[in-house]
């Protein structure tokens, strides 16, 4: 470690640079892409899925927007955001758009109230995060609809993913979905859109492939759900089975799940 001598009389603004020398002194290097400390586990990690599978309307898309910047703005220093789409073409790879460490967690507020270091901070969060969390949610929600929707799948890939395994702290997915899981059973899926009215919709799926790919997590798994609500499906999400479905899934995960908005599950 280094110390460094502030002689008594110096101004404010030496005191900050000296501060800052000692800051990037004293940091771990940093891969040169995801910006996280190399060497380490995250210290966190926060996943983003987006559902594409129908148009994302409006005010869908202004939730996303709110609900995203105020998950990354807390993340910690060296905690990991990733954001992803479903893949309809590859279930088991859905689309990474962006992963990269934190600087730490900002505030909110303007920047006239913040201090010289914290405004620092805040420029160095907004073109790490901020910035690249804006154009990729521009590219992601305006893409047009899917036919498939893999949402078990992609959920299964971002548990069982190194960084997500490894992490040292809260370990968080923040799904915007109408969780309405449509994919091929002859590929190993499942879909709730096969179910009809049997009223089996549970015993259909503890009985496919894709049920046996879940596994229990050792520490609770931390879900923040947005629901769309989808006039089409309002049978199935608003069915009892569609609610038993996912509280099994959920459940075998050990997850601790918040509805953020939507129907209830």
């Amino acid at each position: 470690m280094k110390i460094y001598m502030i002689p008594v009389g110096v101004g404010f603004g030496v005191l900050v640079i000296a501060f800052l020398a000692f800051s990037f002194a004293s940091s771990p290097p940093l891969d040169s892409k995801t910006k996280c400390e190399i060497g380490r586990p995250v210290d966190a990690i926060t996943v983003v899925l987006i559902d594409r599978s129908d148009k994302i309307s409006r005010t869908e898309r202004d939730g996303i927007r709110r609900i995203v910047r105020e998950a990354s703005r807390i993340l910690p220093k060296n905690g990991l955001f990733i954001m992803i789409s479903l893949n309809p073409a590859d279930p088991r790879q859905p689309f990474v758009h962006m992963s990269v460490c934190s600087p730490g967690p900002v505030q909110l507020g303007g920047l006239e109230a913040l201090a010289t270091h914290e405004k620092l901070h805040q420029k160095k969060w907004q073109d790490t995060l901020g910035k690249p969390i804006d154009q990729v949610l521009d590219e992601v929600l305006d893409i047009s609809t899917q036919k498939t929707s893999p949402i078990i799948e992609s959920i299964v890939e971002i548990t069982n993913s190194y960084e997500f395994r490894n992490a040292r702290g809260a370990r968080s997915i923040y799904l915007h979905s109408d969780m309405i899981q449509n994919t091929d059973k002859a590929r190993g899926g499942w879909s709730m859109l096969a179910q009809g009215s049997s009223g089996r919709m549970l015993q259909s799926f503890n009985s496919s492939d894709l049920a046996d790919r879940i596994e229990r997590e050792e520490e609770v798994l931390e879900i923040f759900l947005t629901v769309f609500d989808r006039v089409r499906y309002a049978r199935i999400q608003r069915s009892e089975e569609f609610s038993e479905v996912w509280k099994d899934i959920f459940g075998k995960m050990n997850a601790d799940v918040k509805i953020l908005s939507g129907p209830r599950i």
